[in-house]
């Protein structure tokens, strides 16, 4: 049986041939049509490690690729990028995105940011609503790349499937939100300080107790600086003890 690796390196001398010769690992690609054959190659090995894995690979783990040309039509695009479109790659290359149903709203913001990069020759990231009608409400982070980067001719899109994450960071804001109601309702003077004596919330009610302070810009400084402008010694707060142990 052929191993892994022997198998990747003739698939991958099947697809990286031509003008540029055999495609070898850490080549950096310096054209538009080098970046192309390297992703073939790459898209190949990615093919096989899948169908080794027995219970298959999650793609939403793994990026997702996109070119286009200066007049944002497609030169290429990873078949797992058509797969979300539920379209084959031929139906996406050679066309620009409104030839297809994608969602205007998420393009639209992309194809803004592809031309000011294209301008500016820098790379923007942003996070953006699934771009597909058929799989409302997940999220895509994407990096839109001039290349090459010192005359670019196209932009290099890499995708990448945040959904969890944006919805984790969604919970961690609503208990925080909740967290921070909890305290502000609270009688007592809170000040709430991270690991490194940063502050992340003061209460209302601290005022009383410290006149001096402006609740809305001490958030975000260091308590030792905040005890300086309002005259306290910082060694005697219970902030200090319980960082000091």
């Amino acid at each position: 049986m052929m191993r892994l690796n022997d198998r990747i390196f003739e698939a991958g001398k099947q697809i990286a041939k031509g003008e540029y010769g055999e495609w070898q690992s850490g080549m950096f690609p310096k054209s538009v049509d080098e970046l192309i054959y390297a992703l073939k190659s790459l898209e190949i090995q990615h093919q096989l490690l899948a169908e080794l894995c027995p219970d298959g690979l999650n793609e939403s783990h793994f990026y997702q690729f996109l070119i286009v040309d200066k007049d944002m039509k497609c030169l290429y695009a990873s078949k797992n990028f058509s797969a979300i479109f539920n379209l084959e790659v031929d139906d996406i290359i050679g066309k620009h995105w409104t030839e297809n149903d994608f969602n205007i709203e998420s393009l639209l913001k992309w194809d803004d940011l592809a031309y000011k990069a294209l301008n500016s020759g820098k790379v923007y990231r942003e996070i953006f609503p699934s771009p597909s009608k058929l799989l409302p409400g997940r999220f895509y982070e994407c990096a839109l790349i001039p290349y090459p980067s010192e005359c670019p001719e196209a932009i290099f899109t890499t995708i990448l499937d945040v959904t969890d994450i944006q919805q984790a960071c969604t919970t961690l804001s609503n208990k925080n939100s909740h967290f921070n109601q909890i305290i502000e309702s609270c009688p007592l003077g809170i000040m709430v300080a991270d690991k490194n004596g940063r502050i992340e919330h003061i209460n209302s009610e601290m005022n009383k107790y410290v006149r001096k302070l402006d609740t809305s810009s001490a958030v975000g400084k260091s308590i030792i600086k905040l005890c300086e402008e309002v005259g306290y010694p910082y060694k005697e707060t219970l902030i200090y003890r319980a960082l000091n142990g």
